[in-house]
């Protein structure tokens, strides 16, 4: 039976659809009302509230230890607790809206190649988005020269179908109906972040000329609604690889529909057009034998400058570093705990946060970085093992029913008013997505030729604000000296703006992606063996 949901939000009022049974956090997404769910839905976070001013839901007491006694009185529920049973009327907060993180121009320096110019006949101003599986960027660029002024990036709400990119595919093969879900939140996203860009910016839909996006295999297939169900079995292929060019109205976009959509090509299953642009914006075409570029997601694509080819491979390290998976994981976006230390002597705790100009600067969470220093800060104290146990009797370690944690910022100092913790479970999240990583590594090394990699050079959003001697400290990368690892940001996205200020670029993309060679890692008994070596600490 068809139920009305009544909308209200601090931007407006609207009305959506839905039918008995749904999930309600699952109908607001797909109606393109994003919330924040860093849980994925899982009913953790406590972060998708709303207040429900119609007939409260019975039987739902144990969502008061996840919104609160106080808020739960109110009429605040989870919304990813809440089934549609009839006719809702909502308030959303704006605290519980899934939050586009705009960058200050001065804060927008996209690095590329020295070699590379824009094409000065390109008017007006495109998009460049790179689909991440937990997180979606999108950059507004003048085309003639290359600038953005502006970016943007939110989490992916595809989480709401799961973590990682398997999790999504078993979802899309249970019915037609899912895999159109999934298209429809990707385009929604990227549709929201585009006019936010726009309105801040100043700029009519119109003003836009194309888009160039980029993603893992998995997220291409989804954004173009097309079957990933041959990437989820042996031999994992994708169902296309070639680039593409559609209209903005075929995907389902009703923000400038006639926009001209480019999409980057692909290289195998596992080795999306998200590492082809990594490639591109770090120049590894022309890279000396060696080199290894390290884009860290929810996957870790590797590249490697061979003798004769770059070879590539990927591994699955999980959602660790980019902050999901984590208990108080976040985006490395404004009030990331971002890097951790201890005294030696005290063990005092002491922490720094991103933030941009005007946002808050109390602490809200770890990211990727904010979780790896943390776990090379309890290293170095001593409190914690080489095998990943956390020692107890120290002040900051603090003992609990289901598992030991470290505390990294107490209540009091807080932007959560909670502790902000490093649990046992997630430091087993971390040993789990270093140890795949530093065995893909190693395996790379070894077909193209190599003991260790000459440099690293470390892309995404975690590479950017990751410290050297903490990924060694850890075990997650061979023994290098520090000043042979760099960051390179997100390349990704700089690679992507490369594909939308130059078209010529768009064939050199294409080459890039039938001359890689790949290298598969699943099966292999050497990865096995290599990632059981690589799951200890140090």
């Amino acid at each position: 039976m068809k139920q009305i949901i009544t909308v209200r939000t601090p931007f407006g009022n609207t009305e959506i659809e839905a039918e008995t049974g749904d999930n309600l956090l699952e109908r607001l997404t797909a109606s393109g009302v994003l919330l924040r769910a860093d849980c994925g839905g899982n009913g953790v976070c406590g972060k998708c509230l709303v207040k429900i001013d119609s007939s409260l839901p019975g039987g739902d007491a144990d969502q008061i230890p996840l919104v609160g006694e106080e808020k739960y009185r109110a009429g605040f529920r989870a919304a990813c607790q809440v089934t549609v049973r009839e006719h809702l009327i909502l308030e959303i907060p704006e605290a519980s809206l899934a939050v586009f993180e705009r960058t200050d121009k001065a804060a927008l320096a996209i690095g590329f190649p020295v070699d590379f110019k824009p094409d000065s006949a390109l008017a007006g101003y495109g998009l460049a988005v790179d689909l991440g599986t937990t997180t979606i960027a999108a950059y507004l660029c003048e085309r003639a020269t290359g600038r953005a002024v502006g970016s943007a990036s939110v989490k992916n709400p595809q989480l709401i179908f799961g973590e990682d990119v398997m999790s999504r595919i078993s979802a899309s093969a249970k019915s037609p109906e899912i895999l159109s879900k999934l298209q429809q939140l990707a385009v929604s996203a990227v549709q929201q972040a585009s006019r936010s860009l726009c309105r801040s910016a100043n700029l009519a839909a119109e003003d836009i000329r194309e888009m160039a996006v980029v993603g893992n295999p998995a997220m291409m297939h989804f954004f173009l609604g097309i079957d990933p169900a041959s990437l989820g079995t042996c031999p994992y292929r994708p169902a296309f690889a070639e680039a593409r060019k559609v209209s903005a109205s075929s995907l389902g976009f009703e923000w400038n529909p006639s926009l001209e959509i480019y999409t980057a090509p692909l290289v195998s299953g596992f080795i999306g057009s998200d590492t082809v642009a990594a490639a591109l914006a770090v120049g590894m075409p022309k890279a000396p034998s060696g080199v290894m570029l390290v884009d860290v997601g929810t996957n870790g694509e590797l590249v490697i400058a061979g003798e004769k080819a770059l070879m590539a491979a990927s591994c699955a390290t999980g959602p660790v570093f980019e902050g999901a998976s984590i208990g108080c994981g976040m985006p490395a976006t404004s009030g990331a705990v971002d890097s951790v230390s201890i005294d030696p002597r005290t063990k005092r705790v002491s922490w720094s946060v991103l933030r941009t100009a005007g946002a808050p600067v109390k602490p809200m969470g770890l990211c990727g970085s904010g979780v790896i220093s943390a776990a090379a800060a309890l290293l170095r104290s001593g409190m914690m093992r080489s095998d990943g146990r956390l020692v107890e009797g120290f002040a900051p370690i603090r003992s609990g029913q289901k598992c030991a944690a470290f505390v990294v910022v107490p209540a009091e100092s807080s932007g959560t008013g909670r502790d902000i913790v490093l649990t046992q479970k997630d430091i087993r999240a971390i040993q789990l997505g270093k140890g795949a990583l530093r065995a893909g590594i190693e395996l790379l090394c070894r077909d193209a030729g190599f003991r260790i990699p000459e440099s690293i050079i470390m892309s995404g959003a975690f590479g950017t604000f990751l410290s050297p001697e903490d990924v060694l400290c850890i075990g997650m990368l061979p023994k290098l000296k520090p000043s042979r690892i760099s960051a390179a940001g997100n390349a990704a996205g700089a690679g992507a703006i490369m594909l939308l200020v130059h078209h010529g670029t768009r064939r050199v993309a294409e080459q890039l992606a039938r001359d890689i060679q790949t290298l598969e890692l699943a099966g292999r008994p050497d990865f096995e063996d290599a990632f059981v070596q690589a799951m200890a600490f140090g």
